[in-house]
């Protein structure tokens, strides 16, 4: 999971708290200061208005509130990977995202 600054009040990483949201052991969490990886997977042009994904809201000029599961083995090879499935607002793409991730 990455952490962005998206509000004028996203200045430091995100608290114990907000980390604990995420239960999961396999989850590995990241303060992205810079919004890099934003710009690494393109920006939201690259995942909306796209029929393929369900990305439910304009994002602006950085991805946020977006969620993307990418296939065993897959490569970034000097950019990002394809996503099977790709969406937002995370809370209402939950469903899908529960059918992309195998068990």
């Amino acid at each position: 999971m990455v952490w962005e600054p998206i509000l004028a009040t996203d200045w430091v990483g995100p608290r114990p708290l907000a980390l604990g949201r995420v239960g999961d052991p396999r989850a590995v969490q990241f303060w992205d200061q810079r919004n890099q990886l934003s710009g690494l997977m393109g920006g939201p042009p690259r995942f909306q208005d796209k029929p393929a994904y369900q990305v439910l809201f304009d994002m602006g000029d950085t991805i946020w509130d977006f969620v993307a599961v990418y296939p065993p083995g897959v490569a970034w090879n000097g950019g990002a990977a394809q996503p099977s499935f790709a969406g937002g607002a995370v809370v209402k793409v939950i469903e899908g995202l529960r059918t992309a991730i195998p068990r």
